[in-house]
Order: C-alpha cells, then structure tokens, then sequence
C-alpha cells in the first residue's frame, strides 16, 4: 500500500473548490498524501502535529520492534540523514562515516546502519533505489538513493522549503511510477545520470524530474545523457 496519488489526493475533495490544480498541487507536495491527512483542517500546526504524531507513535515505535538495536537516537540521525540526501547517492559506509565524524570520532559501525536502513525498508517507511548501468545492463552497488514513503512526514520532519522542491518532486514522480507497476532504477548512462529507468516487461522508459526547463543550464544537464550519445538511448 502507498499513500495517495495525486489523482486520489483531488477526489478527497477537501480543499477550496476555488483553487487552482497548481495550488492544490502545491498542497499535495507539503502536506503529503497519507489519506488521513485529507479529513484534517488544512492547517500547518495541525496537518504537522498529526503527522510528526504518526511519526513518533507508529513509525519509531514499528521500525525499533522490527530491530534487534534499540537505539532510538540513532535511528532518527539514520532517517534525517537519508530525507536530507534524497536525491544523492548514499551508502551505509557513506552514512557510518558522516555520523561517526559528527559524533567526534565515536564509530558507528556500517553494518548497524545497514540494519538500520533495511528495517526502515521492511517497515515501509524508506524505499530504495539501485542503480543500473543501462549500457552496461547490470545493477551497481553499494550506492542507491532512498525516498522517503510520504512526503509529508519528510517535511513535517526536515521543513519545507521551495530551495528543496526539486527532490520533493522526485520523490512523487518515483512513488507514481510504483504505482503504474514499473520497477525503477537510477540510470547510469556512461558518465551522466538518468534520474528514472522504469522497467515493466519488455517496457523501459527514461525520466529527467526538473521543476523548470526555462534555464538552458538546467535543460543542457538533463538532455545531457541523451545529447552526449544520441541514438543510443
């Protein structure tokens, strides 16, 4: 089970009928699409109160049941780290060693956060992304990219920010594409990146997620896998 489609976000039918579908869409990004979400008051200390609620007493509570560690503090250093690098390539030697040197030197072995992330995994909360060399036709390890199951917790969590919209929009084009059946990967197209490669049978399609294509910067990086090797991709 996933939290709402966007689709299904509009049929609960509780936002301003006068709105706009960009503001209702805006809407969709902050406050996430958990379906409870839809009954409440359209309100930031409310919507946030219920969501870092379902956070604190559903979240921590299941993941830490399903772990044979106990380390509440250390699980939630875990998960704000990955919301905070949604979009990055991380590992859990990338993420030991980032908390190690935060906590002064004071090791936090690598396996403990591979348990760590795949219980966050299994309990559904995290879902990850390998990648696939797609000229090469073989999954690469150890780096993957998480996503965060509801964009709403993420930001009830970490704040919201227009700055940080782009990974926001990724996180919703990735979750749509589970919900269309594909199996998705990040592409690896010789040294440029594909940010979707969505496999359904004998179906493969490629996405570039961007807010805007206005800035010929922007829209030379994102044609860049297709440009640099045209015909093949």
């Amino acid at each position: 089970m996933l939290p709402l489609s966007f689709q299904e976000f509009l049929q609960a039918e509780h936002l301003p009928a006068d709105w706009n579908v960009d503001q209702k869409f805006q809407q969709y990004l902050e406050y996430g699409s958990l379906p409870a979400v839809t009954s409440l008051r359209q309100k930031n200390a409310i919507v946030n109160e219920f969501l870092l609620g379902g956070y604190n007493t559903v979240i921590v509570k299941d993941v830490l049941a399903r772990s044979k560690s106990k380390d509440v503090t250390l699980l939630e250093k875990i998960l704000r780290y990955v919301i905070s690098n949604t979009g990055s390539m991380i590992s859990a030697n990338k993420v030991s060693g980032f908390l190690t040197a935060q906590q002064k030197g004071e090791s936090v072995k690598s396996s403990t956060i591979a348990s760590y992330l795949d219980t966050l995994e299994k309990a559904f909360i995290v879902y990850q992304v390998p990648r696939y060399d797609i000229k090469g036709k073989e999954q690469l390890k150890p780096l993957s990219k998480y996503y965060v199951a509801d964009t709403g917790i993420r930001n009830a969590l970490m704040g919201y920010s227009d700055n940080d919209i782009g990974h926001v929009l990724e996180t919703v084009v990735y979750f749509e594409l589970r919900r269309r059946g594909y199996q998705v990967f990040i592409g690896k197209w010789y040294n440029t990146e594909v940010d979707f490669l969505a496999v359904r049978q004998d179906m493969k399609k490629y996405y570039q997620v961007t807010l805007s294509m206005m800035d010929e910067a922007v829209r030379a990086r994102e044609l860049a896998p297709a440009a640099d090797y045209p015909g093949q991709l």
